[in-house]
């Protein structure tokens, strides 16, 4: 199961951005329009962004490291591009979406154990790192990937699918400094630590008397630091990231599948949770800095976060005080 956040959505959407650049959106006769803000007063509308595809961009990230990132409005946000900060495009991508830039590369958003590899591109977008089946940010030099050995097993509609991967951190060189034996990892936080999953086991998941697929189940998290070290054991059920120096973290329950239908033709799909588990907040050292008590719990970002409680959504601050 993955943190739920929960978004405000308004028509006129103002994303703060890093070095003092934010992109606006104005919605001006039903049809969306894009400014580029600088210094707070210079002000760039973004001009018509096109490829082949002919299609409305709907939607643009905030600046990381002199680029923003755009999607066209598609279905899966796989096709779109970068802009600089003059409101250029650098290069349109249909192989999508992509991580912001952290340090010189971004990467494929997808961390799947199908018969897919995963790619880095630079700020050229050239494909660099291509070997891996799962990949996350660099931070601190170093990123999460999994690396694969040999087919297992069979999967929905016949995809290949792997059983067998492990997770490692690589260099920009494409050295492993901590070596693949994680069910599955996080990029490091921006004081050096990083979450890890370990202990897990493959579950048959049945349909109507029917193996569907395998999911990979009951594994726990723990922190390890940069060496790769283990500096919190395997206790977690599930976690969120570490943002303004806490973390979600999901503390006792019990863990359960539940079976949904998704796409035209009902495939199914399984969803991992935990039966009265409670979230709390830790920081960088493991300390509980806020009680598990929520039922679902967001990443922190300027100072707040949402969480549910009783059923019902909140904000809270740093301290753990709802705030009206």
């Amino acid at each position: 199961m993955i943190v739920k956040l929960f978004l405000l959505l308004t028509i006129l959407n103002s994303i703060l951005a890093q070095d003092n650049i934010k992109i606006t959106e104005v919605i001006d006769n039903h049809k969306k329009e894009f400014y580029i803000i600088k210094n707070n007063d210079q002000k760039i509308k973004i001009k018509e962004l096109s490829s082949s595809n002919k299609k409305e961009v709907y939607k643009f990230n905030d600046f990381h490291e002199g680029l923003a990132q755009f999607y066209f409005d598609t279905i899966y946000s796989d096709e779109g591009g970068f802009i600089d900060t003059n409101g250029d495009v650098v290069f349109f991508f249909n192989d999508g979406p992509y991580s912001d830039f952290q340090e010189g590369l971004a990467v494929k958003f997808q961390t799947t154990y199908w018969n897919k590899k995963v790619n880095f591109i630079d700020k050229t977008g050239k494909k660099v790192l291509t070997d891996y089946y799962g990949a996350r940010e660099y931070s601190h030099g170093l990123a999460p990937v999994s690396k694969v050995g040999k087919l297992k097993l069979k999967a929905l509609d016949d995809v290949p699918i792997y059983t067998n991967l492990k997770w490692g951190y690589i260099n920009k060189n494409n050295k492993f400094i901590i070596k693949p034996q994680y069910d599955d990892a996080k990029p490091f936080s921006k004081e050096g630590v990083a979450f890890v999953k370990k202990h897990g086991r493959w579950k048959e998941i049945m349909d109507k008397g029917e193996k569907v697929f395998d999911l990979l189940v009951e594994g726990k998290w723990g922190i390890i630091n940069s060496k790769g070290n283990l500096i919190k054991n395997y206790i977690y059920n599930d976690v969120g990231d570490f943002s303004d120096g806490l973390a979600p973290v999901l503390i006792g329950g019990k863990e359960k599948i539940r079976l949904e239908y998704i796409g035209p033709n009902g495939h199914p799909y399984a969803e991992i949770y935990f039966k009265n588990g409670k979230w709390g907040y830790i920081n960088s050292k493991a300390e509980l800095k806020i009680k598990p008590i929520f039922e679902e719990a967001g990443n922190f970002e300027n100072g707040y976060a949402f969480v549910k409680l009783k059923g019902k959504e909140f904000k809270i601050d740093k301290s753990g005080s709802v705030v009206q």
